[in-house]
């Protein structure tokens, strides 16, 4: 979650729910767009005793796509899909129906298609 996300959704969260955060998500620009108030979310009264894991979400997509040939926009789109495998290795679960579901949905646009399951492998691969 970057800070608008945090702030909007953790009251969604369950008191012993493990929240991602990603710390390109609190630099000052995000944390003025959305009123949050803590550049560490830790900080935060609210969180509770939730478990804060700080991921480096946008600096691993970057990586794991640097091979592929998208405007940094677009290649900002899949970290949603850098996040679901590290979901994945967390839980220690198979990742084949995120794959069937993105073959799928993405059987006509290769390098966007690519581009989600190098970002969805990523974290799985490398471990880091």
């Amino acid at each position: 979650m970057n800070a608008a996300a945090l702030k909007s959704n953790l009251k969604s969260v369950k008191p012993e729910g493990i929240i991602i955060t990603d710390p390109a998500g609190f630099d000052t620009k995000n944390l003025k767009l959305a009123n949050y108030p803590y550049e560490n979310p830790e900080e935060d009264p609210e969180i509770g005793v939730r478990q804060v894991l700080k991921v480096e979400i946008t600096k691993l997509c970057l990586e794991a796509l640097k091979d592929i040939d998208l405007p940094a926009k677009e290649k900002d789109r899949s970290k949603n899909m850098v996040v679901l495998g590290l979901v994945y290795w967390i839980f220690n679960r198979n990742l084949d129906s995120s794959i069937r579901f993105l073959e799928t949905r993405f059987s006509k646009n290769p390098t966007i298609l690519k581009a989600n399951l190098q970002a969805l492998k990523g974290y799985i691969v490398t471990g880091k």
